[in-house]
């Protein structure tokens, strides 16, 4: 997922929007069939489990993209 945000931003900033639009699309499938299956519970474990709030926070945001809605993908 590192790679495929590093080359959507370097396609964004060298006004590749086609490009990075297709990678856009590819990093949502790679979320939905992947990451989405195990991220939420993962998230919700580490906050619960935190001693620290940095790793509460980092959990939290880690987690944003399993509440956006389908529909604004597109």
């Amino acid at each position: 997922m590192q790679r495929l945000l590093l080359k959507e931003a370097e396609a964004w900033a060298n006004e590749e929007d086609e490009l990075a639009t297709n990678i856009l699309k590819i990093e949502y499938q790679f979320y939905d069939q992947h990451l989405s299956q195990w991220l939420g519970n993962f998230c919700d474990k580490v906050i619960d489990a935190a001693e620290h709030p940095f790793y509460g926070r980092i959990a939290r945001q880690s987690g944003w993209e399993r509440r956006v809605n389908q529909d604004e993908r597109q």
